[in-house]
């Protein structure tokens, strides 16, 4: 997901594991993009 927080934009993932003996592991990258330019944060290649 992707969202703006003042001017600037974040990613922020999600997922999760789940191992073979039942137990599940989750986790969440939050990270600052460094932009407030959706041009700079979708790249054209």
């Amino acid at each position: 997901m992707i969202y703006k927080r003042g001017q600037t934009y974040w990613y922020k993932f999600t997922w999760s594991l789940k191992h073979r003996d039942g137990t599940s592991k989750s986790f969440l990258v939050r990270r600052s993009a460094r932009t407030s330019s959706m041009k700079e944060l979708f790249p054209v290649f």
